[in-house]
C-alpha cells in the first residue's frame, strides 16, 4: 500500500505482493509467487515481467531494487528451490521492456544501487559487500569489497542493512533471537499464561493430552527439540543439535516422530517423548524431499510435505500409515506452493495451504480422495489446525484468528467465528506453523519474538574503502 509521509487514506498498489522497490516513474517492482511483477501510476494493474529459468536452475527472483532511470530492476535469482542457502543466490537485471534477465556473475543477495556508480549487496556469512557498477553497461566495472562482516541474515537471503547516497550503510548486528515466551491465549484473546522464556525462533506443538508442548528453533540448520510441561512450565531437551527436523506428536501422543537427511536419503524416525526405548526407522526414502511429516491414524493415512521428486514440484505426499513405503503425490500443483498440511482428528480431511489464487488461502479435501475440494479462507488464509473435538478449522488470515466449522453433505462451512487480533509470530511461506490449539478448542498456544538488541550500527563513508592508501572505515554506534 501507499500512504503520503504526512498522512491521509492508503492505497492499494498490489495484492499478494512482497518484497518491493519504488523507484523513477512510479514505478513500484515486487515478487509475487517466484517471478518479478511492476505496476505504476502508466500501469494500474500489476504486470507479470519476468518468470525464473528453471531449465537454467533458478527458482526464484526475488529481493527487486529498482535501478535509476526506472527500466531495470536489479534482483536475487535463487539457485534452490525450497533452500536458504546464502552462497545460492546471485544477483541479476531484469530489463522491464522484454523481461530478458541478464545474469551479473556475482554472488549476493539483496543489491542496492548507490550513486555515484555501486552496487552493495549481501553475502554469505553476514558479509555486505560493495562493488564498482556502471549503470550504462549494466555491468559491474571492478572487484568486490567487503565493507561488513557480521551483519543479521535471514530466510532466504534477507540482510538486514539500508545504505543511503551521502556515503552512510545502516545495518543490524548479528545478535540472536529471543523470544519473550509462549503464550496460552483464550478465544478472546487473553492470555492466560506465558511459559518458555529465551527459546530462540519458536514453533510450538501441543501433545495430544494438552498436557505438553514441543517447542523448537530454527536458529541452526537442525533445530534444537524441547518438551515443555504446560502445567509447570520446565523443560527439557527431547533431541540433540544436528540429530533431525521437523518434529512432530504421533497420533496417541506416545512418540515423536521427525526427519533425518542423510545425504539422499531422508529417514523418519520414531522417538519415545520421554526417551524410554530406542528409536526406530520407519521410513528410508531416496526418491522424495521431505520438510515434514503429519502422522495419519492407524489403518489410515499419512501425509508428507515434500515434493514429488527430489528437487521437483512442491507437494503434498501420501502414503498408509501401515505401509509408509507406499508414497505417491496427493494434492500438488506446478504454478503454486501447497504447504501446511493438516489432518482431521478422524483423518478423512486434510487442510492446507495455497497461494494458486495469487494469495495464500486454505483449502479442504478428503483423503484419500477422489472428492471436491472446498475452499475454507473468504480471503487470505494460511497455518490451518483442527479442533481436536469436531469439523472446525481454525487458521491465520495476518489479522486475526479465523473459525470455520464444517458440515452438511457435500460438505460446506456452515458457520463462521472472528476470534482476536493476532499480534503473534507467523511466516506464512514457511510451510511451518507457530501456534497450535489446545483440547477442548477454547485455547491456544502462540509465540512472539524479539531481538535480543535492538542496537543499529552505522557505517560511515563506506566509499573510501575504495580509495588507495585511504584509512579503514568504521562502525560507529
Amino acid at each position: 500500500m501507499r500512504i503520503p509521509v504526512g498522512g491521509g487514506t492508503p492505497v492499494v498498489v498490489a495484492d499478494s505482493a512482497s518484497t518491493g522497490s519504488w523507484g523513477d516513474g512510479d514505478i513500484v517492482a515486487f515478487q509475487r509467487r517466484s517471478g518479478l511483477w511492476v505496476t505504476s501510476a502508466r500501469e494500474p494493474r500489476p504486470r507479470l515481467v519476468a518468470r525464473p529459468d528453471t531449465a537454467a536452475g533458478i527458482w526464484t527472483l526475488k529481493w527487486p531494487h529498482v535501478l535509476p532511470g526506472g527500466t531495470h530492476v536489479l534482483v536475487t535469482a535463487d539457485h534452490i528451490r525450497q533452500g536458504n542457502v546464502v552462497d545460492s543466490l546471485e544477483l541479476a537485471v531484469v530489463s522491464l521492456k522484454d523481461g530478458a534477465v541478464t545474469m551479473l556473475g556475482m554472488r549476493g543477495t539483496c543489491a542496492t544501487y548507490v550513486a555515484p556508480g555501486y552496487l552493495i549487496f549481501g553475502q554469505g556469512g553476514g558479509v555486505v559487500a560493495a562493488a564498482p557498477f556502471s549503470l550504462r553497461s549494466l555491468s559491474f566495472t571492478g572487484q568486490a569489497v567487503s565493507l561488513l562482516a557480521g551483519v543479521w541474515q535471514g530466510s532466504g537471503g534477507a540482510t538486514a542493512y539500508a545504505a543511503s547516497d551521502n556515503g552512510m550503510v545502516t545495518f543490524q548486528p548479528i545478535v540472536g533471537v529471543s523470544t519473550e515466551s509462549f503464550f496460552i491465549v483464550d478465544r478472546a484473546g487473553v492470555i492466560r499464561r506465558r511459559f518458555g522464556d529465551r527459546m530462540p525462533n519458536p514453533f510450538g506443538e501441543v501433545s495430544p493430552d494438552g498436557r505438553r508442548s514441543l517447542g523448537y528453533s530454527t536458529g541452526q540448520a537442525y533445530p534444537e527439540a524441547w518438551m515443555f510441561d504446560v502445567a509447570t512450565g520446565s523443560r527439557e531437551r527431547v533431541a540433540n543439535l544436528n540429530e533431525g527436523f521437523s518434529h512432530e506428536w504421533s497420533r496417541d501422543g506416545r512418540r515423536i516422530l521427525f526427519l533425518r537427511a542423510q545425504g539422499l536419503v531422508t529417514s523418519v524416525v520414531s522417538r519415545a517423548w520421554d526417551r524410554s526405548g530406542p528409536d526406530s526407522v520407519v521410513l528410508a526414502d531416496s526418491t522424495h524431499s521431505f520438510w515434514s511429516v503429519v502422522p495419519g491414524p492407524p489403518k489410515g493415512w499419512t501425509l508428507f510435505r515434500g515434493s514429488v521428486t527430489r528437487g521437483g514440484l512442491e507437494a503434498i505426499l501420501m502414503a498408509p500409515t501401515e505401509s509408509l513405503s507406499a508414497i505417491r503425490p496427493f494434492v500438488f500443483s506446478p504454478v503454486a506452493r501447497v504447504q501446511s498440511p493438516a489432518l482431521s482428528p478422524d483423518g478423512s480431511l486434510v487442510a492446507y495451504q495455497s497461494d494458486e489464487s495469487g494469495i495464500y488461502q486454505v483449502y479442504v479435501q478428503p483423503v484419500p480422495g477422489p472428492g471436491p475440494r472446498l475452499m475454507i479462507s473468504p480471503r487470505n488464509g494460511f497455518d490451518p489446525v483442527w479442533s481436536r473435538e469436531g469439523r472446525t478449522i481454525l487458521y491465520r488470515d495476518g489479522r486475526r484468528i479465523q473459525s470455520a466449522t464444517l458440515g452438511g453433505t457435500p460438505l460446506s462451512v456452515i458457520s463462521r467465528d472472528s476470534l482476536f487480533f493476532d499480534t503473534y509470530d507467523a511466516l506464512p511461506a514457511s510451510g511451518r506453523r507457530f501456534w497450535d490449539v489446545f483440547p477442548g478448542g477454547k485455547e491456544f498456544l502462540m509465540s512472539r519474538s524479539a531481538p535480543a538488541s535492538g542496537s543499529l550500527r552505522i557505517l560511515l563513508n563506506w566509499r573510501e574503502s575504495f580509495g588507495a592508501g585511504s584509512a579503514q572505515s568504521r562502525p560507529t554506534s
